[in-house]
Formats: C-alpha cells, sequence, structure tokens
C-alpha cells in the first residue's frame, strides 16, 4: 500500500524569513501488512529541496527500505532485545 506526495507549490515558513521548501519536493513510503494485522513503512523515500533563513539552500535525498520484521515476546528485556538484533 503505497503513499505518495508531491508539493505542488513553493511553500514559505514564517513568510520566507524561516524557510522555503520548494515546488516539486516529493517523498513516497510503501507499507507491508505483518504479523498480527499491522502495517510497517517498509520503503520510505524522501526528495526535499528548499532554502534556509534566506541563504542556505538545502536538499534532501533519502531512500530507507525495512525489512525483516518480528514480533517479539513480550517481556523480553533491552539485553535480550540487543542479542536479538546482534544475530
Amino acid at each position: 500500500m503505497p503513499a505518495l506526495g508531491k508539493i505542488p507549490a513553493d511553500v514559505s515558513l514564517g513568510y520566507g524569513l524561516l524557510g522555503t521548501v520548494h515546488a516539486g519536493s516529493s517523498f513516497s513510503t510503501e507499507y507491508e501488512e505483518e504479523p498480527g494485522d499491522e502495517w510497517k513503512s517498509s520503503v520510505v523515500t524522501t526528495a526535499i529541496e528548499g532554502r534556509v533563513l534566506l541563504l542556505k539552500e538545502i536538499g534532501r535525498n533519502e531512500h530507507t527500505v525495512h525489512s525483516e520484521f518480528k514480533e517479539l515476546p513480550e517481556g523480553i528485556t533491552v539485553v535480550q532485545a540487543v542479542g536479538v538484533l546482534l544475530r
């Protein structure tokens, strides 16, 4: 189940003094159903361009993939959870 978004026009923060997010910036998120009827984000992609404090240009492009979700037993300690991650 994907969720997509794209900014159609520049968005000004604080009348443009604090910053501006440029038109065309976008994001997308894909979800996967996991055991227990829960939905988790599996792929997140962002592409944001803009300006901060009138001068500094910013750009953020990220692509993150989450996978191999596992349900942990109730009552698991932090030490045990770290052990599961390290396996």
